[in-house]
């Protein structure tokens, strides 16, 4: 618990200027709280692959936190209008719980969602839920796969098609860091840790940014695969994990 008095809206100064400059607000078109969680419920009815991987998370024990959604409608110049994004966190209502995980839900495509394991502050360990190839798949990887390999390595032998992209793989990350930044720091996350863990959980952003690359790039041109999932962002979900332990 935050013995602090009050919830830190913001990292210190220093990080506060690192996450700004990943963020890029204006290309991300981030939509008010009241907006996020009407459109995390419409996109959570209508997203194909959601009651998989929502029963995955309250398999370990995670439950939706929709109050707490990050919503966004960042302008696709491949379909020439806005495509509605949303991140939904999800908690553990157990005190020592060592997991978080969050849900990526984009228009129009299947659902995909996260799993972090915690040592500490401090990132051990992730698994990926998604439909690939029409299939439900989990997937492990520890951080040091992650850290020590290249990502395009990672991703499995599978069918892609050679339909252009909505987003470039940059936008996933910034939407992983923009959420990173605002639920880590958010009411809620403050009231269950200290100032110092906040900070310390901070220095995980650079791993945030490179599952959110990873899970773009495994889902990168599927649409020629029964699923028919493109290359999206949906894949962005671990943007908002490790705020929410």
């Amino acid at each position: 618990m935050n013995d602090e008095g009050e919830s830190r809206l913001f990292p210190p100064q220093f990080e506060r200027r690192l996450l700004s400059a990943l963020r890029g607000e204006a290309a991300l078109r981030a939509l008010t709280a009241e907006e996020a969680q009407l459109a995390a419920r419409r996109l959570m009815a209508e997203s194909r692959g959601f009651d998989e991987v929502d029963r995955a998370m309250r398999e370990r024990r995670l439950l939706p936190m929709v109050n707490r959604a990050r919503g966004y409608a960042p302008f696709s110049r491949a379909r020439g209008k806005p495509k509605l994004i949303v991140i939904v966190p999800y908690s553990s209502p157990e005190k020592d719980a060592d997991v978080v995980g969050g849900v990526g839900l984009s228009e129009g495509e299947p659902a995909s969602g996260v799993v972090a394991r915690f040592e500490g502050q401090r990132v051990a360990a992730f698994t990926t839920l998604d439909l690939l190839a029409g299939e439900f798949v989990t997937r492990d990887f520890g951080r040091d796969e992650l850290l020590r390999s290249n990502l395009e390595g990672l991703r499995e032998d599978l069918q892609r098609g050679d339909e252009g992209p909505d987003f470039d793989r940059t936008l996933p990350a910034a939407l992983a860091a923009d959420a990173f930044q605002i639920l880590l720091f958010d009411e809620y996350s403050s009231s269950v840790h200290t100032a110092d863990e906040q900070s310390n959980m901070v220095h995980d952003l650079p791993l945030v940014t490179s599952i959110a690359e990873l899970q773009y790039l495994r889902l990168q041109g599927l649409s020629a695969s029964p699923d028919v999932s493109c290359c999206c962002c949906c894949c962005c979900c671990w943007g908002c994990c490790s705020s929410c332990a």
